[in-house]
Parts: C-alpha cells; sequence; structure tokens
C-alpha cells in the first residue's frame, strides 16, 4: 500500500499513474478542500490533519510500504513530519514538487518568508493584490492597514475563507474569489479594473500559476513581491512523472520479491 499525500494539482496526477500501474494507495488530504477535489478518489481517500505521531500511526496500521509526498511547496510541516515517519518506520519517501519556474526581472522582490515580504510591502503600492492563500492574511491585512494601503485580496470560493474575510475587514469590493490562479489575460483586466500597483504572492510553480500572475504585473511595469518556498530537506526528490513511474517500478520489484 502506498500513502499519497495530496492537496495539490499534482495529486490528481499521481493517483491516476498509480491506479493505471495498479498500485494501491490511500490518498490523504488534510481539508474538505480536498475532499471536494479528490472526490473521484473517495473509496481511498483519508481527510483529516495528520502530525507526525498520528502519521505514524496511520502509516502502521494501513501497511504503508511507501510515502509519495505532493503537499503544498509551502506545507513543510506536513512534509518534515512525512520525512521523520519514512526514517522511523525506514520505508521510501518520495518528495514530487513542482519545478521552480524561475522569472528574472529586476521588479521583483524575493523575500524568504512572510517577515521579510512584510518589510518589503510598502514598495507595491497603495492598491496591491494579495494572493498567497489564508493562512498569512491577517498579518499582511494588519501591516497594509498601518501603511494606508487598500488590498485586494483573492481567495478561494469557500465559508471558512469569506468570514476571515469578514473578520479581518476587508469589504466586498476588495474581495476576488474564484478557482484557479486566472488566465493572464484575467489577470491583466483585473490589473486595470482595480488600479492594481503591485502584487503579493507565493512561489508556488507552474502548475500553481505563478508565471501568469507574475508576468501580468511586470508586463505593466507593475512590482512583485515572491515569497520564496520554505527550505526542505527531502532525502529524494523528483518532478516528473516519468521519473516518478521509473521509481515505483523498481519499488515495486522490491516488494515481488519480499
Amino acid at each position: 500500500m502506498i500513502l499519497l499525500l495530496g492537496g495539490t494539482s499534482e495529486s490528481s496526477l499521481i493517483a491516476d499513474l498509480l491506479e493505471r500501474k495498479g498500485l494501491p494507495f490511500i490518498l490523504s488530504v488534510a481539508s474538505n478542500l480536498g475532499l471536494m477535489r479528490f472526490k473521484k478518489y473517495e473509496k481511498t481517500l483519508h481527510a483529516g490533519v495528520l502530525d507526525f505521531h498520528g502519521l505514524l500511526d496511520f502509516v502502521q496500521k494501513n501497511g504503508i510500504k511507501l510515502i509519495i509526498d505532493a503537499t503544498h511547496p509551502f506545507a513543510k510541516n506536513a512534509s518534515e513530519n512525512a520525512i521523520r515517519a519514512a526514517q522511523v518506520l525506514n520505508i521510501p519517501y518520495i518528495r514530487f514538487e513542482r519545478p521552480r519556474d524561475e522569472i528574472k526581472n529586476p521588479l521583483i522582490i524575493e523575500a524568504i518568508d512572510l517577515e521579510a515580504a512584510l518589510r518589503e510591502l510598502p514598495q507595491l503600492g497603495k492598491r496591491p493584490l494579495i494572493t498567497v492563500g489564508v493562512k498569512m492574511l491577517p498579518e499582511i491585512i494588519r501591516k497594509s492597514a498601518v501603511l494606508g494601503q487598500k488590498p485586494v485580496v483573492k481567495v478561494l470560493p469557500l465559508k471558512d475563507n469569506f468570514t476571515l474575510l469578514d473578520d479581518l475587514g476587508v469589504p466586498p469590493e476588495d474581495r476576488l474569489s474564484f478557482w484557479g490562479p486566472g488566465s493572464r489575460e484575467l489577470i491583466s483586466q483585473l490589473i486595470k479594473f482595480y488600479s492594481l500597483t503591485g502584487l503579493l504572492t507565493k512561489e508556488s510553480g507552474d502548475l500553481g500559476g505563478e508565471r501568469e500572475k507574475v508576468e501580468s504585473f511586470l508586463s505593466q511595469s507593475l512590482p512583485v513581491i515572491l515569497i520564496k518556498r520554505p527550505v526542505v530537506f527531502y532525502p529524494q526528490l523528483v518532478s516528473t512523472l516519468e521519473r516518478l513511474e521509473e521509481i515505483l517500478r523498481l519499488e515495486a520489484e522490491k516488494w515481488k520479491k519480499q
């Protein structure tokens, strides 16, 4: 049995690969959003946050022989827990991560973390677009208020997200809510409609829509703060399905000999 820690767009691609290869797996997601996104795998779906001890227990009870970590690049704790669990139980761990989409431009301000991004926030002007998910929003909105900014905030259309925006005092006219990152054409139209003056986003990778968002702002000579992925020392990292398939084939051959 394989444990696929998911939640990203790549999770579906990996789950499809495992199904095609006839490899049994459990897809674990942390939230109700994951339940909705991966409903087609409901027979093998587990929902809920697993801390280190919970993950250790889950792996042992379900006879997991391999962990594939396809969590979000910013889910540092989840990845580090999975690495530790694999080491303790002496089973293989594979990190599947989006390739880094390096965009070089003097208008891009790279921040190693949220604290660094907040220090650079004044450079985005009075009307920045914030697209960093919801966990970082409270600190960003507080800092924006101190700076006298009037940010536009993009979140996924979920009830909990709307409640958070209410609690943070973000007015309805300063909210964007839709699935996916949005096309370059859409982002360009939003820049014009809202008179946006900059972008605060995270280094998500190609499937995360990073390039479309960033280049839309750069094309209009607007500054971008890019929060870099947290540093995690992965024992095994792959970025393509072809390489993952090759590793799975080798592991499956080992299992047959056991």
